[in-house]
């Protein structure tokens, strides 16, 4: 399989993956309406916490690779925070926390002045 025919493959496979989420996030509303509608709510509310579980594991490995992306990216195109922020929609404050967590590096420091106009470094 060439380079091209294994990132077409895997851009296929994301996107099946999101419309199988759709299909079983349908699915999971008709089924729980169901058991609802024969008066059975404890399953239902059983079966939606098993759901509710399966879903913030997901978002949780995901949100990991993102982080993880977010850092690749950063490091290997040697941009700015506003640049960075600007490619993956999100503000210089939330690009600057999401490469600190990828890199493990420090929260930037800034110089500010305070009311008697002397200098003082925050975090």
């Amino acid at each position: 399989m060439t380079s091209e025919e294994r990132v077409t493959w895997a851009k296929q496979v994301i996107a099946d993956v999101i419309a199988d989420l759709a299909t079983a996030h349908h699915r999971a509303d008709e089924a729980i309406a169901v058991l609802k509608a024969e008066g059975l709510r404890q399953d239902a509310l059983e079966l939606a916490n098993q759901i509710h579980k399966q879903l913030r594991d997901l978002e949780d490995k995901t949100a990991e690779v993102r982080v993880a992306l977010i850092g690749d990216i950063w490091e290997a195109e040697k941009m700015t925070l506003s640049a960075l922020a600007d490619k993956i929609g999100v503000s210089k404050a939330r690009a600057d926390q999401l490469v600190r967590a990828a890199t493990g590096r420090p929260p930037q420091k800034r110089n500010t002045k305070k009311p008697d106009g002397d200098s003082a470094t925050e975090e």
